[in-house]
Order: C-alpha cells, then structure tokens, then sequence
C-alpha cells in the first residue's frame, strides 16, 4: 500500500492494535482513532511487535503502510527504526498535524519531535503521566538528564502538551515551565460490549483486580501488603492481570503474597475483551499506581 494522502492527524505510539500488553496506552490510543476517525483522516506508525515481544505481529508486514480497521498504519521493524526513516515518513505524509504519545521513545517520541522541527505541523505531545513524581522515581537520573538536555535543546519549543486531568497538567508545568501550553482532555473511556452485572457479595469473602504490568511505578506491592493484612481476618483472593517488566520486581511481588498466604492468581498479559470479563467477577478494583 502507497503512503497515504492529505493526512489530517499523523500519530506516533509506541505500541497500538493488534497489540494488548501495553495495556492502556493502547487503549487510549485506539479509542481517540475511533472517535475521530470519521472527521479527520488518520495515520499511526508504531512497532511491528507487542510490549516485550521480540516477534512481529503475525499478520501485518513490517516497514509498509496497511490498513487496521479505518486507518493506516505504519508497523516498524527494529531494523528501520533510524532517525531518517522517521524523518522520511513525516515528511512522504506531511501531516497537518503530529500527535506523539510518551515522552521517552527514542524512535517514537524524540526522533518525531526532532524531525518536525522545521516542519510547519502543528504538534501535540501526550507525556502519559511519564512526568508524574511517581514515574520520574524510575530511573531518576537518566529522565532528568534527557529532560534537562531536551529543554536546551528546545526539543518543547513551539508544541502543546495533552494532559488527560488537572493533576497531569499540574506536572508538565513542574518539570517544563509555567508557560507551556497545557489543555486537558480525559481519556475516551472503552465501553462493554455487554453490561457488567456486579458480583455477588458475601460476608467475609473479596474478590479483588488488579490490572497493570509488573512496574515499581504501579505499587503493586503496597496493594499486596494491604491485601495480605485484610486475609488476617477474611478471606481474600486476587486476580492480577498485566506483563512482567521489572523480574526482580515481580519475584518480590510474588514472595509478598507467597509469606502472607494470599490467594493470588498471574494471569500475565490478557487481551481487552477478556479483561472485561473479570471486571464482572471481582468486588474490587484495587490498583494504588504512583
């Protein structure tokens, strides 16, 4: 498929459809293509493969635009993913608009930003609450050095910032400025396919989820120690859904609820329309990310 024409909205993502484990970048993603894709003319560039897959998705062909569902879309293989082949996709398409999700990609956020520069797009960068206290704790140093380099840079000059809450927004203005143009829009939510009827409730029995990949930054240790106190005097079970990322993370995570006696089912990374499903079976959602 030819590259395509009078592109209203060129969107940079790590990760988009058919891919699942990256969880909710995904997801907003997919439902803000959804939602605009029938008033503006859409196109995506994203990796070829899943969150921590080293294998392509099956059924697309790696380094040609296709189409996935109404839009098009660019899947980049590892061995393309320079600084020249973004430069040249940005400008093969020359977008009216460049809209980057995350803050920390090499290959999709900084080479896109790097290569618009000169562009005359108007450009819109999602950090994803990438510079939340929280997230800037993983890795400090390596994220406040690029950060102090992108601002000599000028990497921030000349683009808005998409917040999805105030408290978001509050967080860009710390790490980039007062004066950089913030506007705050939530995430479109996904809607059920069926109505969830809620789970049925007994004295002493709870059910909780959790849904995140095994991240410092998700806190899922403090959830498990919370749980693991609640099971001194109920019974308590956990269904935790979400990729490895961190091992060592994870093999502490999993010796929390091993010594305290936690009934916990991994059921690692899970399509969407799965996740829905144990919405209906748990009495709780429980998920204290930093």
């Amino acid at each position: 498929m030819k590259s395509p024409e009078s592109v209203d909205i060129l969107i940079f993502t790590d990760w988009y459809l058919p891919g699942y484990k990256a969880g909710g970048p995904i997801v907003s993603i997919a439902n803000m293509v959804e939602a605009l894709s029938p008033h503006r003319r859409i196109a995506v560039v994203c990796s070829d493969r899943d969150y921590l897959d080293t294998a392509s998705y099956p059924d697309i062909t790696a380094d040609f635009w296709q189409r996935h569902g109404t839009v098009s879309v660019f899947y980049l293989s590892p061995g393309q993913s320079s600084y020249s082949r973004v430069a040249d996709l940005i400008r093969s398409i020359n977008p009216k608009m460049l809209y980057i999700n995350g803050m920390f990609s090499k290959v999709f956020s900084v080479y896109p930003l790097l290569a618009a520069r000169r562009g005359s797009q108007r450009i819109i960068l999602a950090p994803r609450g990438m510079l939340a206290p929280g997230a800037l704790g993983v890795k400090p140093l390596r994220k406040h050095l690029f950060l102090a380099l992108a601002k000599m840079w000028g990497l921030y000059r000349h683009i808005e910032l998409h917040a999805t809450h105030e408290h978001e927004a509050g967080h860009i203005r710390k790490i980039l400025g007062s004066k950089v143009p913030v506007k705050v829009l939530p995430n479109l939510p996904s809607l059920p396919e069926n109505e969830l009827k809620p789970a049925v409730k007994t004295d002493g029995r709870l059910r909780v989820l959790t849904v995140a990949r095994m991240a410092r930054e998700k806190n899922l240790h403090f959830a498990l120690e919370c749980l693991v106190k609640a099971a001194e005097t109920h019974r308590v079970s956990l269904i935790h859904i979400g990729p490895v990322y961190d091992e060592g993370y994870a093999a502490r995570c999993r010796e929390i609820a091993e010594k305290g006696g936690l009934e916990v089912t991994w059921e690692g990374a899970v399509p969407p329309a799965d996740i829905q499903k144990r919405y209906g079976a748990a009495h709780l959602f429980f998920l204290p990310s930093l």
